[in-house]
């Protein structure tokens, strides 16, 4: 019999608390937020999003360092598995390049071997451009010092070889941007809308763009009957296919052709080589390759040397030859009684497999394929879109409605522009007040930038270091120790306080526990700085097409922004309302996602969440019409064509026909036939009982989720309505004393009364 506690809940947490008070290991992901000053809920919400978030990526793009920061940031970041550190000093002995450069300069992919000194062992690296993740997602990697080294060059302990693009130029980890925030009512940002600025969606020149990179793993099998048509062939060139550094072509990558006894001459035509036939299959993808593998279970000497192979086979060659190159090498180690690593031999046995006249490779279906299959790591760099998601550090998550020129967007007095506006009612409605306190602790330190900067130096310590003792007296106390040591000349200091003036106060705000109320720090700034004032903000006026200021100013400042993976692109699809396969229902394939086609054409998903919201709303009998025209029936959905071909507007009234049946089930009908059994619809089920509550009836070959004495009312009305019209026997016509409705309610109740005589 198990003992009962002695003590109450309260007493437990309190004792939990007394344990780990001032200790933020409880967080767990949350303290990269700000818990104490988050909704529960939304603080939850918030640690999803830290796994949903994208890693920022584009020619000029880095993450920013959240200025207002809870010190956990680089804790995080510098445990990155993808981040490459000499583990001690290292030598690289020996780089190989899997495609070298016609500059004769490092380009990736290429392999750098290390010789650790101390312990007399040998690794290796394989160092690419972008990583690809799940699905399309992934990351560009910050290969700037590993290109630039040479063999010989020597690597310290510690030091970084290569890492994501997550750092800034400090070394500062960052998974978001810094934008200025602006908080109002609009008809553009409703609920969860977000307004943004093209500058941070499109311009992917601007250190502000919200840029990822999406990378894919695009596999290509090519057969003894394919061959790649000349797509990228120029001046006589036969080129199928584009090579590490250059882009795709027209959405596509290449194109493949199945080559037939019966038609060979026109399909190797000369004229017809170059242009796609009907019959012809592209892979549809749009960006960069940045990396080519290339797998042949033929020999070498089997490959025929035809034109349209030809730059196959030089790719093949160039893969035999690296492989060989690390074949080679790593024996040399060995022979000479060296030590290798784990990693070190995977990429020995790969390149050994691969350079083995005997080993085979198989596809996915565990079957050896026949000549070669080719892989194409390809990255793409994307901004905002409509329909994106981005969020906050509270779980003030929003999609964007509307991307605006950065021209229209709100600009303030210091000529500073607003690229992110948001719902004003989100943090009451959400019951998060960070929000409020990131935007408005920026203000300050942003206010405060501008009021020192062209101030004497006494005032600019003075300023400085009390914004930082109000707001976070520990960062405080560090920072001035840190300035007062480092600091002793003239010079010294005009060049920290350029630093401050180009890059901002950063303000330290733990998650959690803290003896500094935030919301007291920023009264306290406001009644001790005369100079701190809310910004006039002007906006553009279409119909005069001039800039008017806001008749309010506002408290305008930075919020600390993520981008997430939800895009529009996943919830849509572009398909006709033809039938899709031979059963005539719209069946999901994967031929986008083996890139067979530019765009998906699968219906759209509306499993049982899409259903349910519709049932609140709507009525069952339009659902299952929706369902009918746009899904299960292939004659309802030509008919509702049709409609739409006569009235582009839409279409307001269907009416569904006897023919219009739902093909699934007569396909599962087809089934039960086989069985011996079969479905059927046509009966009633109405449940009379006493017994109270909504109950389940069908009726007339519709399901009513309603009470007892409701059906009652829906069957008497049916039967007195059939009986008035057709003058059956026991129909009472009404006289001068009653008017027609009154009747029919008098008749109605007198049939529901006796229901089941008349049933």
């Amino acid at each position: 019999m198990a003992r009962r506690s002695k003590t109450n809940l309260w007493q437990q947490l309190v004792a939990k608390h007394k344990e780990f008070e001032g200790d933020d290991v409880i967080l767990g992901k949350e303290m990269l937020g700000f818990p104490r000053k988050t909704d529960a809920a939304r603080g939850q919400m918030y640690t999803h999003h830290v796994d949903q978030r994208l890693n920022l990526g584009g020619k000029n793009v880095r993450p920013d360092k959240p200025k207002v920061f809870t010190n956990y940031e680089d804790m995080v970041g510098d445990r990155s598995s993808y981040i490459h550190r000499a583990r001690e000093d290292c030598v690289v002995d020996k780089i190989i390049q899997k495609f070298p450069s016609e500059e004769g300069t490092l380009r990736a992919p290429m392999m750098v071997f290390l010789h650790y000194t101390k312990s007399d062992e040998y690794d290796a690296m394989y160092i690419t451009d972008v990583e690809n993740m799940s699905e399309k997602y992934g990351f560009e990697n910050d290969n700037e010092k590993v290109l630039s080294i040479s063999e010989g060059y020597e690597f310290k302990e510690g030091e970084v070889i290569n890492s994501p693009k997550c750092y800034d130029e400090f070394g500062n980890y960052g998974f978001g941007k810094n934008y200025k925030t602006m908080q109002m009512i609009s008809t553009n940002i409703i609920e969860d809308g977000i307004e943004v600025s093209t500058e941070i969606a499109e311009d992917v020149t601007s250190k502000n763009y919200f840029g990822s990179t999406e990378v894919y793993y695009v596999k290509v099998p090519i057969n003894d009957n394919v061959i790649l048509i000349n797509s990228y062939g120029e001046n006589g060139e036969y080129k199928s296919f584009p090579y590490v550094g250059e882009h795709t072509k027209d959405n596509q990558v290449c194109t493949k052709r199945i080559v037939t006894s019966s038609q060979i001459l026109y399909d190797l035509k000369t004229s017809n080589i170059k242009r796609r036939l009907p019959s012809d299959s592209p892979v549809y993808v749009n960006g960069e390759v940045t990396d080519i593998d290339l797998y042949c279970n033929k020999l070498r000497s089997e490959l025929q040397d035809r034109v349209f192979d030809k730059q196959l086979i030089d790719l093949y060659d160039q893969l035999i030859r690296y492989n060989t190159e690390i074949v080679e090498y790593v024996r040399e180690i060995v022979q000479s009684g060296g030590k290798i690593t784990k990693r070190l031999k995977r990429f020995y046995k790969n390149a050994r497999d691969y350079i083995d006249d005997d080993y085979k490779y198989k596809d996915d279906n565990d079957r050896v394929f026949s000549k070669m299959s080719m892989y194409f790591t390809i990255k793409k760099n994307v901004g905002l879109l409509k329909g994106q998601k981005m969020t906050g550090r509270h779980g003030n998550k929003g999609v964007i409605t509307k991307v605006t020129p950065t021209c229209l967007m709100p600009h303030l007095e210091t000529g500073e522009v607003v690229h992110v506006k948001v719902n004003g009612l989100g943090p009451v409605n959400r019951l998060t007040t960070m929000p409020l306190m990131e935007v408005s602790i920026t203000f300050v330190t942003n206010r405060a930038v501008e009021y020192i900067r062209d101030k004497p130096m006494k005032t600019k310590e003075k300023v400085f270091f009390r914004v930082l003792e109000i707001f976070a007296p520990t960062e405080y106390k560090a920072v001035k120790d840190a300035y007062m040591k480092s600091c002793k000349t003239k010079e010294d200091k005009e060049f920290y306080f350029k630093i401050v003036d180009e890059y901002g106060i950063y303000v330290y705000q733990p998650p959690y526990w803290t003896t500094v109320n935030t919301y007291d720090a920023l009264c306290q700034c406001y009644d001790e700085f005369e100079w701190l004032r809310p910004y006039t903000v002007f906006f553009y006026e279409p119909h005069t097409k001039r800039w008017v200021p806001m008749i309010q100013p506002q408290f305008i400042g930075d919020m600390y922004m993520l981008k997430l993976m939800h895009t529009s692109k996943k919830g849509l699809s572009a398909r006709s309302t033809g039938t899709i396969n031979r059963r005539g229902v719209p069946d999901k394939t994967e031929n986008a996602k083996k890139f067979q086609v530019p765009y998906s054409n699968i219906p759209i998903r509306r499993g049982k969440q899409e259903m349910a919201n519709d049932a609140m709303a709507l009525d069952p009998e339009l659902i299952a019409k929706e369902q009918l025209a746009h899904r299960s029936s292939p004659i309802a959905r030509k008919y509702l064509a049709t409609k739409l071909m006569e009235n582009y507007l839409g279409v307001e009234k269907f009416d569904p026909t006897e023919e219009m049946k739902n093909i699934n089930v007569e396909i599962l009908s087809a089934y039960m036939l086989i069985l011996g059994m079969e479905l059927e619809f046509d009966h009633d089920e109405i449940d009379l009982s006493d017994e109270p509550g909504i109950k389940s009836h069908r009726y007339n070959g519709k399901k009513y989720y309603c009470t007892t004495d409701q059906m009652r009312e829906i069957v008497a009305r049916d039967i007195a309505e059939v009986r008035v019209r057709e003058r059956r026997p026991g129909a009472i016509y009404w006289g001068p004393e009653l008017s027609q409705g009154d009747f029919m309610n008098e008749l109605v109740q007198r049939i529901k009364d006796d229901l089941l005589t008349y049933i």
